[in-house]
Parts: structure tokens; sequence; C-alpha cells
């Protein structure tokens, strides 16, 4: 469906490009020194254990519901690929040099193929920090996102204020945008915290409250 092709293009958009790995960088130590490359990019993705989304490396736990659609690896690789225009069918590297972007968790309200207005889901990814000089918070990190999306869609509406919430003993920036495609209206909101030399990113996109306060209990806003 074009709302949703329309809507992984907008998750990818909001995530920056261009950053790399510097090879001279230190790593981050959680008895990883030992680990193989492979076992390093798995350690810092995370996993599910019974419905609940557990991230060691990056300190975060989220209680997923068990009706709704947790993608595989490559699913998420897909919708990526999709959203940035990739055709590419090429095998996933486990080079730590190239590890710009880490697609920790997708999940979707709905199965693909049951026709919705629009797919609630929420999006976790990571971004390495390392060449981005002039970000210093996660306030320049989100105003640098709103502008590289705010010249290609004039239908989408940010909020002019950002705020801070906590995630789980977190500290967050919030920012919030309204997506009017003039059938319908989208609601975004974006979390990103700076940590371990990564943008930690949370996306949720969604139409309407109920699935707002869905995804806020998987974070455990509020608790």
């Amino acid at each position: 469906m074009m709302i949703q092709r329309l809507w992984i293009i907008l998750i990818c958009i909001f995530v920056l490009s261009g950053c790399g790995w510097s090879k001279n960088q230190s790593e981050n130590t959680d008895n990883m020194d030992s680990m193989s490359d492979e076992e390093k990019v798995a350690y810092m993705k995370g996993g599910i254990i019974e419905s609940q989304y557990e991230n060691n490396f990056f300190d975060l736990e989220l209680a997923l519901p068990k009706s709704w659609i947790i993608l595989s690896e490559e699913e998420m690789t897909r919708l990526m690929q999709t959203g940035e225009g990739i055709a590419s069918e090429s095998e996933a590297t486990f080079d730590l040099t190239d590890l710009e972007i880490l697609n920790l968790l997708g999940v979707f309200k709905y199965p693909f193929d049951e026709v919705v207005a629009m797919n609630p889901n929420l999006y976790l990814t990571a971004e390495r920090l390392d060449e981005m000089k002039d970000i210093g918070s996660s306030e320049a990190y989100l105003e640098k996102a709103r502008a590289g999306i705010e010249h290609l869609a004039e239908t989408i509406v940010f909020d002019e204020t950002m705020d801070t919430v906590t995630i789980q003993e977190k500290a967050f920036t919030k920012s919030q945008a309204t997506i009017d495609l003039g059938y319908m209206v989208i609601y975004q909101v974006h979390y990103v915290t700076l940590t371990r030399g990564y943008a930690l990113n949370i996306i949720a996109t969604y139409m309407e409250d109920e699935d707002l306060e869905a995804f806020e209990t998987m974070l455990g806003l509020g608790q």
C-alpha cells in the first residue's frame, strides 16, 4: 500500500546518514573484548525474550503486546532498503567499521497482509556519532533530523517545542510531527537520547490516541 511505503520512507528520513565508525575509536566494554564482531553486533542489537525486547548494551527493555508483529532482522533491513530506495539484495555484513546504523527493533500492530488505513508501528534504531562533530545534544540531533525532512514534504508539520521525558531512568528529547495527507492525518513521535557514542532513536507512528497509549506503555512512560 502507498501509505505504508510513505510511512517507511518517513521513518528512514528521520534517521540521519553519512556518519562512520572510526577504526581508532575505543570500544565500549561490556565484556565485549572477547566477542567476535558477529557476537558484538548481536549483543548491541539486543533480542526478544518472551514478548519483551531486552538490550543490555543500551540498557533498555520494552514489554511488547503479544498480538503485535515483531519484525525479523531481515524484514527490518528490507523495510529500510525500501524506504531508502535501495534495491540491493546483498548479504548483511558484520564488519564493525561499517556499523553506522543499528536496526534494533521494529514492531507493527497488524500483519502486513491485513488491509488497514495505516499500520501503527514502533521502530528503534541507533546511529553512531563518531563523525557528527556538530551534534552535542539530543536537541541538536533532532534539529538536524527536522531540517533534513522539512524540505521534502510540505505535509509534515513539527511542533515548535521539544520536551524532555524520562524513559527507564534516561532523559530523552521528544519531538512530535503531524503528517496531513489530505485524506488522513498521521502522527509521529520521535524520542532520542545520546548514549555510548550513539543517538538512540525511538520512533512511533500512529493515528489513534489508543495506539499512542500502547506505545507509552511499551516504553514505560509515566511509571
